[in-house]
This record gives C-alpha cells, structure tokens and sequence, in this order.
C-alpha cells in the first residue's frame, strides 16, 4: 500500500502568478540553489480542481474522479517516471490522497538528484488555487511574482502572435482581464504565513537583494550563488517545446519594453484605462 512521507523533504515551493510576469526566472533562480531542484510545470492543482462548479464542489467535499488519475498519469509520462505507475489507483479515491501521489513523485525526483532537500515548481495558474496548496501541501512555500501590467500584456500578446497554435485567442483584452485577476489574488496574500511576495522590476535590477529575502523566507542562504549561471536549473525547468522562454537563459537584465514597441497610440491608452491599480502598481496618473 502507498504510503506518503510528509517530511521526506524540507520545503515544497509553489512559484505563482500572471503568465509572462517572470515566473520562470524566478524559479530558476531559486533552483540555482544547490540544495533545491525544478520540473517543468505540472497544472497538477488547476487541472484537478477543475474550473467549474461541479468538479470544485466534488473536490471540496474532498472526493476524486477518474480526471485526477488522467492527470497523474500524465505528470508521469512528462517526467519519463513510468516505474511509478503503479502508485496510481485504477479507481476514484479522496483528493488527499491524489494530492499525496502528485507530491510524493515529486519528493522522490528531488531526493534523487544528489540528495536535494527541497524542491520548486511553477505554474502560473495556481495562483488560481493558492488556497487548495496551503491546504493540502505540507511544508509547502508560495512565493508570488508580480510585474508591471502593461508588459505582462505586451508580452502575452506578443507571445500569441509568435506562436498562434500554442496561444489562441490572447489578445488585450483577455491578457489585461487576466493580468487584473492575477494581481488582485497576490495582493490577498500580503503578510498571510508562508507566502512571499516580490516584484519583477526589484528582482532584475538587484536580484541578489531580493533573493536574500526569498532566501530568508525558504530558511536557505543565496549568498554565495552565482545567478548568471542557472544552466541546470533551466535545462529542469523549460522543456524544447517552449521556445517563448529561451530568454530565461540569457544574463538577467531590465529588458527594454515592449509595450511601446507593438501597441498603437489608441491600443495603449485602452490598456492603461483597463489595469486597475494596487498595492504594487498604481495607473492612475499615466
């Protein structure tokens, strides 16, 4: 019978927020670590929860459906881990008990790459479910990136027109509806325990600074860590299928805007009239 070991590993780190906000960088930041290891993404909590009603009232009821093992398996085949098949139940079982096997793949991929005490994992769309991980992760560790939401747009924009197939329909509207709901979730978690929050801008222009502090948050110490030399950590986290995050590998820098660069004179105005301000960035005066 499964058994699942809580305490196999110190810190389970969830790195969340809007697509294109910077959410890879930071995670192969946290992965330079050597004590901490990545995956690519897993949309393990935003595709077992499920988007509409019925699956989130099953889900809060804390029962499972055959959808949770499809994903499983799929988390499985993503990580060449098929040997582990075996821990995945033909038959519905409680959500715990799904959210256990999920966790425990990932424990035993970090304890095997040279003794890892820590893992990170990044999907953005769990900002969407912040709730569900600090409830059902032990040990878990949630750290929020945001970034200015005009270049959040610009790039999720510019990235549908790079890449069509991949990323339909994410236009101005769609990215800037997203950015909002994204940056008003984040701010709900100002102060709460076990979550950090930091900001794009502060993290390229003095990156050692504020990976001091996430380090404080993780107990870890970034001191001596060479982040221009992430090499391992991005070849764990980005898959080749992911073209748009190429520029993770590059030296980190303040990269020039995009927002002046792709959007009309009336495209900009319309994006600065739709963001709504916050905590983090204010859009009243522009």
């Amino acid at each position: 019978m499964f058994e699942f070991d809580s305490e196999k590993v110190d810190s389970r780190i969830f790195v969340v927020g809007c697509s294109r906000s910077g959410t890879t960088l930071l995670q192969t930041l946290i992965a330079s670590h050597p004590k901490i290891t990545t995956f690519p993404e897993t949309h393990f909590f935003w595709k077992t929860v499920g988007r509409n009603y019925i699956t989130k009232l099953i889900t809060w009821m804390g029962l499972s459906t055959m959808r949770e093992m499809g994903v499983l398996s799929a988390i499985l085949k993503k990580f060449e881990l098929p040997h582990l098949g075996h821990r995945i139940p033909t038959q519905p079982i409680k959500y715990q008990e799904c959210v256990e096997i999920y966790l425990s793949v990932l424990d035993e991929i970090a304890t095997n790459r040279d003794a890892k005490v820590a893992w990170v994992e990044k999907t953005p769309k769990h900002i969407f479910e912040v709730s569900w991980i600090m409830k059902y992760v032990p040990n878990a560790k949630i750290i929020h990136i945001a970034r200015d939401g005009r270049e959040v747009v610009s790039s999720i924009v510019k990235r549908s027109r790079d890449h069509p197939n991949q990323f339909k329909r994410q236009g101005i509207r769609y990215a800037s509806s997203l950015w909002n709901k994204t940056i008003k979730i984040s701010q709900q978690y100002v102060g709460e325990k076990n979550n950090h929050i930091l900001r794009y801008e502060d993290l390229v222009s003095n990156t050692h600074k504020v990976m001091t502090e996430v380090g404080n948050f993780l107990d870890l110490s970034y001191s001596n860590i060479n982040f221009n030399k992430r090499e391992a950590a991005y070849t764990n986290a980005v898959k080749r299928s992911e073209p748009w995050k190429r520029n993770v590998a590059n030296k980190i820098n303040n990269r020039n805007s995009k927002f002046d660069k792709i959007f009309t004179e009336k495209e900009k105005r319309y994006i600065n009239k739709k963001l709504k301000s916050n905590v983090f960035y204010d859009f009243k005066n522009i």
